[in-house]
């Protein structure tokens, strides 16, 4: 009898171990950027995460409500460094035409000192106007590489969930992940390539339905492709 419930028992679990088995799957992917000028760069030894799609969804929903704050000053601020920027140049608008208006206003030039001192009083005029030109031109700058901060994907992608299988790139920008066959995912992946003095940076939250075996990480669903495919919207 007790020989008959141990067989029984192994039985079961050799059996919940095929159905385990028989319900996961491979999913092969390729990670790669595509140049402006047509050139596939294959991008090595990118960390490629597997999450279930509704855990990645609730993160990326708490991270917008978290930032919310963040985002409305810094789109405030970005708008009125905008104005600044249109009032300055309303302001020196015509600044070629100065020295007419000074004409006007004081008549003709009578000597050599009187010419001296209008010219530098209009240069000087000119002067002030390009430098608050240039100064709210800088502040907009600024303005909006915060604002590219706080709506950029490196938000997101830290405190993620734990995920239910991760990945290595090859040489070839190749992975391969094993998972659950009834998951619906969403695959993470982030890297970066230096151009020139340029670092560029590359994020993907990518949804993946039951059925899909095979994925490639590239242009068409980065986050900010604002492709279907992905979760997520970000500038970068």
């Amino acid at each position: 009898m007790q020989r008959a419930s141990i067989r029984l028992v192994a039985s079961i679990c050799a059996s919940v171990a095929g159905a385990t088995l028989a319900q996961a799957k491979d999913i092969d992917g390729q990670v790669f950027i595509v140049t402006r000028g047509a050139q596939a760069i294959k991008l090595p030894l990118v960390q490629v995460a597997a999450f279930r799609k509704t855990e990645m969804e609730a993160h990326i929903r708490e991270v917008d409500t978290r930032l919310s704050a963040d985002r409305a000053k810094a789109d405030a601020v970005v708008k009125e460094t905008i104005e600044a920027l249109q009032r300055a140049k309303r302001a020196g608008a015509g600044s070629e035409h100065w020295v007419e208006d000074d004409m006007k206003a004081h008549g003709p030039i009578k000597d050599i000192n009187d010419a001296m001192r209008r010219g530098s009083a209009v240069g000087k005029r000119q002067g002030e106007a390009q430098k608050r030109i240039s100064s709210a031109e800088a502040r907009l700058r600024e303005a909006g590489t915060r604002r590219e901060f706080v709506y950029s994907a490196a938000r997101y992608l830290t405190d993620l969930p734990v995920p239910l299988a991760t990945a290595k790139t090859d040489a070839d920008g190749h992975f391969k992940l094993t998972v659950a066959d009834e998951e619906v995912l969403a695959l993470v992946a982030t890297s970066s390539r230096t151009v020139f003095d340029h670092v560029e940076k590359y994020s993907w939250v990518v949804r993946l339905a039951p059925h899909d075996t095979t994925v490639t990480l590239s242009n068409d669903n980065l986050t900010s492709s604002r492709s279907a495919d992905s979760l997520l919207a970000t500038t970068d």
